[in-house]
């Protein structure tokens, strides 16, 4: 968590209300794996040890191989996303129509909501980064992720539906992966990780060492100003916010109230951290308590919030 964990709760007048960037971390960092691949199931105790949530793109064409259910069913457990790949992993080519791709997608949601037991996923990530597969999306999804490299800002323009990423080469180590976590937290930004095979095992493309996954993963926990978490939780916060500055609050010098309707899909738990000049918050008649870590986290759910000098 950011911050002391010492600092006063504020006391000055007036409410000059404002959004925390990444809930309160300098900058952010997704570590995302494709494919379900086999050398995935097989080093998940490795990176499940790191006590990271990750996000696993899956395609359940795969699910007969050993231990597939049992794996992601922990990986949810341990507080893992597990994304939609499509339901086969063809391309798009391959397909006789939009309709076609579409339930390929709507296969693959149908396994991770039904067999799994996770609510439907809300990031997808394009099969061979294929992005003539957006219009097959049609809604079911928040966030789609690419292969195009970048990083993601707070109130930038980067459109949902094409999330940028950085992609690990075949043969890259934690001495690769460092230096752009530590970019990250430096220029204030989302850095979203794509791994393909775990060595040592099956090597399907662009293997890389597992241990230097799990070095470079520890690295950005010890740097201490990067928020490391899926796809789904970091990005449905980058939303939220840009949403939130869109809101108009309603109310006078003395007292004010936000309102705001959620996109579909968007998942549930989800918060925004919020600081003010001073007054009280709440949400629901609850005022909200104010966290020594400075911030005051505030429901998303709820559809709410209000202020009061």
């Amino acid at each position: 968590m950011p911050g002391t964990g010492s600092e006063a709760a504020p006391a000055g007048t007036g409410c000059n209300l404002s959004v925390l960037n990444w809930a309160g971390f300098s900058g952010a960092a997704s570590y995302s794996f494709d494919d379900g691949q086999p050398s995935h199931i097989a080093h998940w105790p490795e990176l499940k040890a790191t006590g990271v949530p990750m996000t696993f793109y899956i395609y359940p064409s795969l699910s007969t191989l050993a231990n597939y259910e049992t794996t992601w069913k922990d990986a949810m457990a341990s507080g893992c996303e597990i994304g939609n790949h499509s339901g086969t992993h063809k391309a798009i080519s391959e397909y006789s129509g939009a309709s076609a791709s579409a339930q390929d997608i709507v296969q693959c949601s149908d396994y991770i909501e039904n067999v799994l037991g996770q609510t439907t996923p809300c990031s997808f990530a394009y099969p061979n980064g294929d992005l003539t597969w957006e219009p097959s999306l049609n809604g079911k999804f928040l966030f789609a992720r690419t292969i195009n490299s970048g990083t993601i800002k707070p109130l930038d323009g980067t459109k949902p539906l094409e999330l940028p990423i950085y992609f690990a080469q075949a043969g890259q180590t934690e001495s690769d992966f460092n230096p752009v976590l530590d970019q990250s937290a430096s220029e204030k930004s989302w850095v979203i990780f794509m791994f393909h095979s775990l060595l040592p095992g099956d090597n399907w493309y662009a293997a890389v060492n597992c241990t230097s996954v799990v070095k470079s993963i520890n690295h950005g926990v010890g740097n201490g100003n990067l928020w490391m978490d899926t796809v789904e939780r970091v990005g449905a916060y980058w939303m939220a916010q840009k949403l939130f500055a869109t809101i108009q609050p309603q109310g006078d010098a003395t007292s004010k109230t936000w309102t705001w309707t959620l996109p579909q899909r968007f998942p549930q738990g989800q918060y925004l951290r919020v600081r003010v000049d001073g007054g009280t918050l709440s949400q629901g008649g609850v005022v909200l308590p104010w966290n020594a870590h400075g911030f005051y986290e505030i429901a998303l759910d709820a559809g709410s919030l209000s202020w009061q000098q």
